[in-house]
């Protein structure tokens, strides 16, 4: 089984360390969306699961402000290597429901 806790970009410092004692694997969904739009609009090269991304250069100054404060979040979320893949087994399976639909 695999504990998700969502909403991270949300919860404070003490909550995140409780979950994380408690097997839970810190997620936030909202970050997974934006990451994979800005993947398809071209600003970003992000593959699903991964720690980080890769800029477009032709960001704007807002758009590279906001990616950063992205990033700092993705920083909190990283995991140990056997944490990240079971994340990445987790997208997975949430990509593959979405394609259901």
């Amino acid at each position: 089984m695999i504990l998700a806790a969502n909403k991270i970009d949300l919860a404070s410092e003490e909550n995140i360390g409780h979950l994380v004692k408690a097997g839970a694997i810190p997620v936030s969904g909202a970050t997974e969306v934006v990451l994979r739009l800005a993947d398809k609009g071209g600003a970003i090269k992000y593959i699903p699961g991964d720690a980080d991304f890769v800029e477009s250069p032709k960001l704007s100054d807002a758009q590279k402000d906001a990616l950063s404060k992205i990033r700092t979040l993705m920083k909190k979320m990283a995991a140990p290597a056997s944490r990240n893949a079971s994340m990445k087994r987790f997208l997975s399976f949430l990509t593959s429901l979405w394609s259901i639909r």
